[in-house]
């Protein structure tokens, strides 16, 4: 991934308390020389710029099971995974199981028949899967959960990665509202901007984000929400969903997507269209490699994909890697729960100044 600026929103939940999140304190306060430091990290993203990475991590082969491989943001974070993990000799198999909750059961049950040292879950049905988990804990498997964190899975897991899925939202659509800032003013009148939405309502932590979205869009006068599709899943459902949008209504201008799953095929489907893409916006969650691209190709308007926001740091497989490799090493103790940072990548100049910490992608 090429070289960017990026910059961070710590969302406050309950899952960290008493955390500074400027700094980490070692608790080992009399440990031996050599002795493996712990350390209490307030998130990954700060835990991944302190863990110490001259340790053998002691483990050879981790399983991800995740409900859509095909998201661009998954494949690339478990791709960096396996990538920071070659210098060790560890192995990630990551696995697909298509939004089927039964078929993720199964591919939790073959890790641990496997005997893997670590499972890496993206659950599409969270409660079906805590059996499981707690037979993976008892053979000596850590498992690692990313997305919500709710006190009921916490009991059954060694470590939980997730950000507030509302807020996430929230700030999704005012990324969205500082491209019609910057497009139509403030002032522009009621109604006059028409947007549609590509989401999801089918998994919990993707209905929360959902929810932020378009009840922010909602409250701001200036927008008309004229579409939404929250059946959105794959690739083929977000190419549909737009020609369909479009022909719906063909004065929307503003494209929100809860993940760059949809942004990406959307701003395919436009470029097919033969509009001015000077006068289009898509905004969406998550990001990859292609995503970047398609962003910094809307600054001279080849594109209208115009901005993105992720969890953790822009490559979350360096959020992900320091909390296998701390579990592994000892240097985290269980149970970890991280509460994700955001990394914004964007064009849009027009950003809310209360807003200190958002860049423009370069």
């Amino acid at each position: 991934m090429k070289k960017i600026k990026w910059a961070a929103l710590v969302l406050v939940a309950a899952m960290v308390v008493s955390l500074m999140a400027s700094a980490f304190t070692v608790y080992a306060e009399e440990e031996a020389p050599g002795e493996v430091t712990v350390l209490d990290a307030a998130n990954s993203t700060l835990l991944a710029d302190v863990i110490d990475k001259s340790y053998e991590p002691g483990i050879k082969m981790i399983g991800a099971t995740v409900a859509n491989l095909a998201e661009p943001w998954v494949e690339g974070f478990l791709t960096s995974l396996g990538k920071q993990y070659e210098e060790y000799g560890v192995k990630v198999q990551a696995l697909s199981c298509d939004a089927n909750s039964v078929t993720q059961i199964e591919q939790v049950e073959n890790f641990i028949t496997m005997g893997v040292d670590q499972i890496i879950i993206i659950p599409f049905e969270p409660g079906v899967l805590f059996e499981s988990c707690d037979k993976a804990i008892a053979a000596g498997i850590d498992v690692i959960w990313i997305t919500n964190v709710t006190d009921d899975v916490k009991q059954h897991i060694s470590a939980g990665m997730a950000a507030d899925a509302y807020q996430y939202g929230v700030e999704i659509a005012k990324l969205a509202l500082s491209w019609v800032d910057e497009k139509y003013g403030k002032d522009a009148p009621e109604g006059s901007v028409h947007c549609g939405t590509l989401t999801n309502i089918g998994i919990e932590y993707i209905a929360n984000r959902t929810a932020g979205i378009l009840d922010t869009l909602a409250a701001d006068p200036r927008i008309a929400l004229t579409y939404d599709n929250d059946g959105c899943m794959f690739t083929d459902d977000s190419i549909a969903a737009t020609e369909d949008m479009l022909t719906v209504d063909p004065d929307i201008r503003l494209i929100v997507c809860w993940s760059d799953t949809h942004g990406i095929p959307a701003d395919s489907v436009l470029k097919s269209k033969n509009v001015d893409l000077s006068e289009y916006c898509i905004i969406a969650g998550c990001t990859s490699d292609s995503t970047c691209a398609s962003i910094d190709a809307s600054a001279n308007n080849e594109s209208a994909f115009r901005g993105t926001i992720v969890e953790g740091k822009l490559d979350f497989g360096e959020d992900l890697f320091a909390v296998s490799y701390g579990l592994a090493t000892g240097q985290i103790e269980k149970p970890y729960y991280s509460l994700h940072e955001l990394s914004y990548y964007t064009t849009i100049k027009e950003i809310d100044p209360s807003y200190k910490n958002w860049y423009e992608a370069e």
